[in-house]
């Protein structure tokens, strides 16, 4: 799947039967895409609509699409390093891992400062949830999250920010299996699931695994591909003192469908070596902006690039062939969007393809970026006519 978190708003325009006399003769009652069509032109406010395929288009109405649903657990280490502050060298955090002084901000207080303006613009009808690893002062897991994923109310909010700010850091590293049970939590198989099919990890630590380390290469190798193959998306932020788990966070983004490039390093490197993930813990960054950038670039990728097609299509009538998708901006700037068929979404392509067969339309590269960025963008398709007695698509 095609998705990209904040929450911006996703608009669709939808385009139905075929018309002759380019008269109205169905409505949308419900509010649906395609309810009580029955042939002809739909029509808005302005009368029946003429696309660039003219009398050809299939549909004439704008409505308002229902952006898929969004379910994000935040999963944050908790150990004592993250009492540090983010300019303190790790091998004196590990010896000594206390606050700085002098009311200095530790790295954890920037993650909960952080976390709080992330969730704050994520949309009421997303949803969202908060976990540590571990949940004690050693290398205990808790068997789920502290606050789990839900609805974000207002008191799931507040549930959440109370849960960051109640945390002291403080014990050692847990981290396979901290997201093993985060992955579980996500995981669609699991009885009494209720969550919707886009699923986001973010993970963010400042070090390795410090409990189990036998057990990273078969979480590298299996687990977290194995949550990336039921639809759960990890997104690694490798905080200053992560310096010696590079390579380790690298493959966490690789194989949790986050790479930052198709070229990113990961495999079988040196344990500094690796940049798929986000690294915060390279130098030249101010950690609390860069820490903020982060986690609103990973709400911000789980925004669904797509238009949910009508099911109710006439395939013996819709020439799927002949499509013109375009993008309106929240200043309704219009842009038409040209069809990729080169390559699919994560392989580079760069404009619209459909998608599990012509269920959607799917927004790949800048088209994606744009539609990320517009929290009012529209998204309009027009869909041509078969002639009739055509063949059936």
């Amino acid at each position: 799947m095609h998705a990209g978190l904040a929450a911006a708003g996703l608009m669709s325009g939808m385009f139905l039967g075929c018309g002759g006399s380019g008269e109205s003769t169905g409505s949308d009652t419900d509010g649906g895409v395609g309810a009580g069509i029955d042939g002809g032109f739909l029509t808005d406010d302005s009368g029946p609509f003429r696309g660039e395929l003219g009398d050809a288009v299939c549909a004439s109405t704008t409505l308002e699409g229902r952006r898929a649903e969004v379910a994000m657990l935040f999963l944050v280490d908790r150990s004592g390093s993250m009492n540090c502050a983010p300019t303190t060298d790790a091998a004196t955090c590990d010896a000594r891992p206390v606050r700085p002084s002098g009311g200095a901000l530790s790295k954890f207080d920037m993650v909960s400062a952080s976390l709080a303006e992330v969730v704050a613009s994520l949309r009421d009808t997303d949803r969202a949830g908060f976990g540590v690893f571990g949940s004690d002062d050693a290398c205990s897991v808790a068997p789920t999250p502290m606050v789990p994923v839900s609805i974000l109310s207002a008191n799931q909010r507040q549930t959440m920010t109370a849960a960051v700010r109640g945390i002291t850091p403080k014990g050692a590293t847990p981290l396979v299996g901290g997201t093993t049970v985060a992955f579980e939590h996500l995981n669609p198989n699991r009885p009494g699931f209720d969550l919707p099919k886009r699923r986001f990890l973010v993970l963010v630590t400042d070090g390795a695994e410090t409990c189990q380390a036998s057990s990273v290469p078969a979480f590298l190798s299996t687990t977290v591909a194995r949550a990336r193959s039921v639809g759960i998306r990890t997104f690694v932020v490798g905080a200053p003192g992560s310096e010696a788990a590079r390579s380790m966070l690298s493959e966490v983004a690789f194989q949790g469908g986050t790479a930052r490039s198709a070229s990113c390093s990961h495999g079988a490197l040196a344990v500094t070596d690796g940049d798929c993930h986000v690294d915060l813990s390279l130098t030249g960054q101010t950690f609390n902006t860069a820490l903020s950038s982060a986690l609103l670039e990973a709400s911000r990728l789980a925004i669904p690039c797509e238009v949910e097609l009508p099911a109710n299509l006439d395939r013996n009538v819709v020439d799927f062939d002949r499509a013109v998708v375009r993008m309106v901006s929240g200043q309704g700037a219009t842009s038409r969007i040209d069809e990729d068929r080169t390559a699919g979404c994560d392989d580079g392509a760069n404009g619209w393809q459909y998608e599990d067969g012509h269920a959607r339309v799917v927004l790949c590269g800048s088209a994606c970026a744009a539609l990320r960025n517009d929290r009012a963008a529209k998204i309009t398709v027009e869909l041509g006519c078969l002639a009739v007695g055509g063949p059936t698509k």
